[in-house]
């Protein structure tokens, strides 16, 4: 059925067609090209079984941009997309630069500042009704404060003492395509740029930036139809044994 359902959607003929002896063959369309994935970001947890509100966030700095003090609710997860940007909290302070990660632990107070032009992606697991941040008042503001651009959340059911904190994201071109598969874990698929098509067993919907598919543990293909580039975040909570993705051929 699943094989029958992307067919109709999604499909192209794969093999020509001639009609009538010795006439022109009609050839199939080119392939549609593969989205790119261009980082995976892993973060080991361990704590008590419990239910979590994932959030999924990207901030924007301009260059010297930077954050008020602050502390997070519960623990952060963060990686550089462009640009670097320099953790302080206390007497400590480090440098990050694309593709590279940090952790933001519970009730740890900092504040971070750009070199350049910088985005970030994090990913947040909070107690449900928690507040995400809470700045602090006893410092000055910066001069020039960062923006969010994107902030996605939802709830998901009770997780074990231990699992994987997975951040994949994809870029998409006009018309490529992410093909069949899922997710070994609960999360939350959020579009950051562009928009995309999620096709399921369950039918088709279309996301624009800032929104999210949730239902990323049931076999999808995720389609660019649009004619400009378009890239997706994934933060899935993957519990042991199990793998971040797999790939699915059509028959499954």
């Amino acid at each position: 059925m699943i094989k029958r359902t992307f067919a109709l959607m999604f499909g192209a003929l794969s093999a020509a067609l001639v009609i009538g002896g010795g006439a022109t063959p009609v050839i199939a369309a080119d392939p549609a090209p593969d989205a790119t994935l261009r980082l995976t970001s892993t973060f080991n947890y361990k704590g008590a079984p419990a239910q979590y509100e994932v959030v999924n966030q990207v901030l924007a700095f301009a260059s010297g941009a930077g954050t008020r003090e602050h502390r997070h609710g519960g623990d952060a997860f963060v990686t550089v997309l462009e640009g670097q940007i320099t953790r302080r909290s206390g007497d400590e302070s480090r440098t990050y630069s694309p593709r590279q990660t940090f952790l933001e632990p519970r009730d740890s107070l900092h504040a971070v500042r750009a070199t350049g032009r910088t985005s970030v992606y994090a990913t947040f697991l909070l107690s449900p009704g928690a507040i995400q941040t809470i700045n602090d008042p006893n410092y000055p503001a910066p001069e020039a404060l960062n923006t969010t651009p994107i902030l996605q959340k939802t709830i998901l059911n009770t997780h074990p003492a231990e699992f994987t904190v997975t951040q994949l994201v994809f870029d998409f071109a006009p018309g490529a395509v992410l093909a069949l598969h899922k997710h070994g874990g609960q999360g939350l698929a959020t579009v950051m740029e562009g928009d995309l098509t999620f096709a399921s067993a369950a039918g088709t919907v279309q996301r624009a930036a800032n929104t999210s598919f949730g239902n990323i543990t049931a076999p999808h293909e995720v389609r660019n139809n649009g004619n400009t580039n378009a890239t997706l975040l994934v933060t899935v909570l993957v519990p042991a044994g199990a793998d971040a993705t797999t790939y699915l051929s059509a028959g499954v």
